[in-house]
């Protein structure tokens, strides 16, 4: 999860602590599926600050 307000999150969430590129980055390295970001400002900052390779894995 990105917050800029929330400083600890429960259950299975986590908390980022990268940048958005890099935290993309982990979590595409991490699965062979699909990627999906939820959000428009933050989808749009991962598309920007990631890969190209990275991006097509987004959708």
């Amino acid at each position: 999860m990105f917050s800029r307000t929330i400083d600890a999150v429960q259950g299975n969430a986590r908390l980022a602590q990268a940048s958005i590129g890099e935290e993309v980055e982990t979590a595409i390295s991490q699965t062979d599926k699909d990627v999906a970001i939820g959000g428009a400002t933050l989808a749009s900052a991962a598309s920007v600050s990631s890969t190209s390779s990275a991006c097509s894995a987004i959708r």
